[in-house]
C-alpha cells in the first residue's frame, strides 16, 4: 500500500514538472488523475484500519477516480 502511494506521489510530481516545463494543462489533468488515485488509496486504508465511517467517502472517490481515469486514458 505504501509503495503504491509513493509511486502515485512520484507521478504527481512528474506531472507538475512537465506542466512547469510545457505550461500544458493536460499535465495538470494528469496530476488530478493521480491525486484521485491517492485519495482512493488513502480512504481505503482508513476504512480498513481506522473506521468504517470513511467507507462512503472511499466509495465516492473510487467512483470519481475510476470515471476520471477511464475518460482520461
Amino acid at each position: 500500500m505504501i509503495c503504491n502511494y509513493l509511486l502515485l506521489l512520484y507521478f504527481i510530481c512528474f506531472s507538475f514538472r512537465r506542466y512547469y516545463d510545457t505550461k500544458s494543462l493536460r499535465h495538470l489533468c494528469n496530476a488530478g488523475k493521480y491525486f484521485c488515485s491517492m485519495c482512493v488509496t488513502l480512504f481505503s486504508l482508513l476504512t480498513k484500519n481506522v473506521s468504517s465511517n470513511f467507507q462512503a467517502v472511499w466509495i465516492c472517490f473510487a467512483i470519481i477516480g475510476t470515471l476520471y481515469a477511464w475518460t482520461w486514458d
